[in-house]
């Protein structure tokens, strides 16, 4: 088994013996120990989440867990993913509210350093300036990356972000700042706070802080972690190019896919056509993001017709020959 790496065809075991590798620029930039100790704590406590899950086996709590992980998946991939930034369609402002808050439960840091640093991974891909390059190993890819301060940033890196000029437009921003800028206290109040005083209903307070927030919030993070590791080195590439992008296996069964709410489903392609709301694009594919944008531009034309605003329009679709088409 190999995989496309920064030009040349590396061996699977050597990348495993090497995944320890950190890059001389990480160092140079330093630890970032706020967000190193705040992982380990999310970890810790995540695994006495685990335990209670499987001491006390509370149904209506582990229901909990897996509705908001679902939703601050589909949060990330329909719109931290596609809409801030690869910009593959346009949305109401209750809609970015909507991605926004869920984002925040997410607790994955402000919303616009993960955009710029995904515009950069696009940009770059198995380079130096790749924030997460696969070429330093599956480790460094997955989270080690996480765990050093990021490179120096701007708003250059997706000046779209920040641009409005309409009222409906300033208030976007306002929102997207407003996480940005809080995006801890806020991560904790809607991702962990949140989940218990709804599991407090049937009486499982901490319950719902251990399991849907704390152990939610672990598989949550190497959930969406393995879009950079795992998508990076195992699987077909059917569409080539100079990356080390692929798409799920076939004998993993769309697990990875399900679990990423549509992100490894046709990751390869996915590099060529970033602008694509579609990630997996065949009939089987397993893309849940698809499914929802699907369902919402659907609604949306019924809204139209009922003179009430839609939720999402402007989707775009690009066929494999890179021929390009909108759904208004």
């Amino acid at each position: 088994m190999v995989r496309f790496s920064a030009g040349k065809l590396v061996p699977f075991w050597e990348d495993v013996m090497s995944f320890i590798q950190i890059p001389d620029h990480a160092w140079k930039l330093g630890v970032d120990w706020k967000v190193v100790w705040l992982l380990a704590g999310v970890h810790a406590v995540g695994v006495v989440g685990a335990w209670y899950a499987s001491v006390f086996a509370p149904t209506y709590t582990i229901l909990l867990a897996i509705a908001v992980f679902f939703l601050c998946h589909l949060a990330i991939r329909t719109g931290a993913h596609s809409l801030y930034t690869h910009r593959a369609y346009s949305a109401s402002f209750l809609w970015h509210a909507l991605t926004i808050v869920f984002f925040a439960a997410t607790m994955q840091g402000p919303l616009l350093t993960g955009v710029m640093l995904h515009v950069r991974h696009h940009q770059y891909p198995d380079t130096e300036k790749d924030p997460y390059s696969p070429m330093h190993g599956w480790l460094w890819a997955h989270m080690l990356w996480v765990c050093f301060k990021n490179p120096q940033l701007s708003a250059r890196d997706a000046p779209w972000l920040l641009r409005g000029k309409t009222p409906a437009e300033k208030r976007i921003i306002a929102l997207v700042k407003w996480q940005s800028e809080r995006a801890i206290p806020a991560g904790f109040a809607l991702g962990v706070l949140v989940p218990g005083l709804v599991a407090s209903l049937w009486g499982d307070f901490w319950g719902g802080i251990m399991i849907a927030g704390f152990l939610r919030l672990v598989c949550q993070y190497h959930c969406t972690w393995q879009i950079n590791s795992l998508s990076h080195i195992v699987g077909p590439r059917p569409f080539g190019g100079k990356n080390s992008s692929r798409d799920s296996p076939w004998w993993l069964f769309g697990i990875p896919s399900l679990l990423s709410v549509g992100e490894a489903s046709g990751h390869n392609r996915h590099h060529r056509y970033s602008r694509d709301f579609r990630i997996g694009v065949g009939y089987t594919s397993v893309d849940p993001g698809k499914w929802l944008l699907y369902a919402a531009w659907g609604f949306s034309q019924i809204l139209r017709r009922l003179g009430a605003p839609p939720l999402v329009w402007g989707l775009y679709r690009f066929d494999d020959d890179g021929s390009p088409s909108v759904l208004q």
